[in-house]
């Protein structure tokens, strides 16, 4: 009898499913008509097992629909495998999907007794919402369906942090609905929020279980055809999304009772609604482009905290303690070096440095304000070296006159760093700017030393001296010196030969050496005149 009554309860089981199916398929009263709707679960093979329905119901309206599944299925070292099943569960349902399989390895692991990384795991979910726009959530609710701690945490983690979109659950039965189909059946028909599929629907989710072949074992099957039918899913709101559930005229005009005990705190109250604005201002700023962004927080800026400002007088750079090399030098700067001072500082050192490539032979001077006792001095750069100025040409910044210089020793007296100073140059100037630097008193003109003098006054004794030997040699004696110049040439030997001492190319040779000798001397002392005049 019993092994009668068995297949008989199997048969009209599913013929009240099919029936039912047939007749009485049910659409809920959620609105999901133009929604971004992330659908999100735990495992591969969940959205087959658990959320069949919602997603036949979702391909025949117009919505986004999102899948995003937070671990690779791995638990039995088939997470590759298991990836591909459901690209290709997808596939079956869907024309277009959009499916992201995250994949942190232990950090979020599929283990029902290891935790899961609660801050990776929320920035995960709040990456994708954010990236996608969306604006309704579904997923299990805090039994888990089946029970599975993956599937509780996923619950947990959307109550605690996503409060700011609208969140759906599906909602686990109790054992005898969930192990004797026909009483859920009955139960379920009276739900606001049950979507029932048609047949057309069932043979889809099967078709969509098939693809997950390694998860194909034998309590999956009693899913389908023992157990509470996969036709059938019952959803609620979530317990802080109030726009889900539509409240009646009467529930609106009654006031709620409530103790006077169980109000919040003022504070309290606060701090939940500046935490909730931030997260709805940090969900707005992710959700604009950078562009968006930057205007929006510019904006902001100026009306919160410029003080009255304009836009050029807040982001304009202060350019007032830019300084460059040549600022830098100019402040560091010292008309004389001691070999005792040593550069401390970087800007000294620059400085120092620029101090060094100077030529201070000779000053360069600005005679402008000359009527004023104002004459300014620096050294000479390599440029002005080159081209003669300040010593073949006048040292004047604005003179460029070349005849009648003359040099001058001037007594430089200055101010640098707040401190007096003087230092004893030299000057070479035209008549007009001698004028001018003489113009209060007297410069003392610089004249060579008396060394270079009495060499000049000697030379000249010695050659007026060699001029009068000559004059008081007569013709004779000049032409008796010619016959002994002939006579000590040649030599006769006393076999008959004559015997050459000097030649003529040698006594020529010879005189041209002592004229040689003669410049490279005058040389020398027109190089140590100039000299003498360079550095005394």
């Amino acid at each position: 009898m019993l092994h009668l009554l068995i297949p008989f309860v199997i048969i009209l089981y599913l013929s009240l499913t099919i029936a039912i199916s047939f007749f009485h398929a049910k659409n809920p009263k959620i609105d999901f008509r133009g929604k971004n709707i992330c659908l999100l679960i735990a495992h591969p093979d969940d959205e087959s097992m658990f959320f069949g329905p919602l997603l036949c119901h979702l391909s025949k309206i117009d919505c986004q629909i999102f899948i995003l599944c937070m671990t690779t299925g791995n638990y039995y070292n088939q997470g590759s495998r298991r990836v591909q099943e459901m690209h290709s569960a997808c596939k079956h349902m869907f024309s277009r999907y959009n499916l992201k399989i995250v994949d942190q390895g232990d950090r979020i692991p599929d283990h029902a007794s290891k935790k899961w990384d609660e801050e990776l795991t929320k920035n995960i979910i709040s990456a994708y919402l954010e990236q996608n726009s969306i604006q309704t959530v579904v997923t299990f609710d805090q039994f888990g369906i089946s029970g599975h701690a993956n599937h509780c945490y996923l619950n947990k983690i959307v109550k605690k942090y996503f409060s700011f979109v609208e969140v759906w659950q599906l909602v686990t039965v109790n054992r005898a609905r969930k192990y004797i189909p026909l009483i859920d059946i009955l139960f379920s028909l009276k739900e606001n929020h049950l979507i029932i599929g048609s047949l057309r629907d069932y043979f889809r989710i099967f078709g969509m279980m098939l693809e997950h072949k390694s998860q194909l074992v034998w309590f999956r099957w009693l899913k389908f055809f023992v157990l509470k039918t996969p036709l059938f899913d019952d959803y609620e709101g979530s317990e802080f999304e109030y726009s889900a559930k539509e409240p009646r005229s009467d529930d609106i005009l009654k006031k709620p009772a409530t103790k006077a005990a169980s109000l919040p705190s003022k504070a309290h109250l606060s701090n939940e609604q500046m935490k909730n604005e931030s997260q709805i201002r940090s969900l707005h700023y992710r959700s604009v482009n950078a562009y968006a962004r930057h205007v929006k927080l510019v904006n902001d800026y100026l009306i919160y905290y410029s003080g009255g400002k304009t836009l050029k007088e807040v982001f304009e750079r202060d350019v007032s303690k830019d300084k460059t090399d040549l600022d830098v030098i100019r402040e560091e700067m010292r008309f004389i070096w001691d070999q005792e001072d040593e550069p401390s500082t970087w800007e000294q050192r620059l400085a120092k440095k620029y101090y060094d490539k100077l030529f201070k032979e000779y000053c360069i001077c600005d005679l402008t304000l000359f009527d004023q006792k104002k004459i300014a001095m620096r050294w000479r750069v390599e440029k002005e070296v080159l081209t003669g100025k300040g010593q073949f040409v006048c040292g004047d910044k604005r003179c460029s006159v070349r005849d009648g210089l003359k040099t001058w020793e001037v007594n430089f007296g200055y101010v640098e760093h707040g401190e007096k100073k003087n230092a004893l140059v030299k000057l070479r100037l035209c008549p007009e700017c001698s004028v001018k630097l003489n113009f209060h008193h007297k410069k003392k003109e610089y004249v060579k030393p008396a060394k270079v003098e009495k060499r000049k006054k000697k030379h000249t004794k010695l050659e007026d001296s060699e001029s009068e030997s000559d004059k008081e040699e007569t013709k004779e004696e000049k032409k008796i010196k010619k016959e002994e110049v002939v006579d000590s040439r040649e030599k006769i030997s006393a076999d008959g030969n004559m015997i050459v001492l000097e030649s003529d190319d040698s006594m020529w040779k010879s005189t041209g050496v002592s004229e040689k000798h003669n410049e490279d001397k005058a040389r020398e002392e027109e190089f140590e005149e100039y000299l003498e005049d360079l550095f005394f």
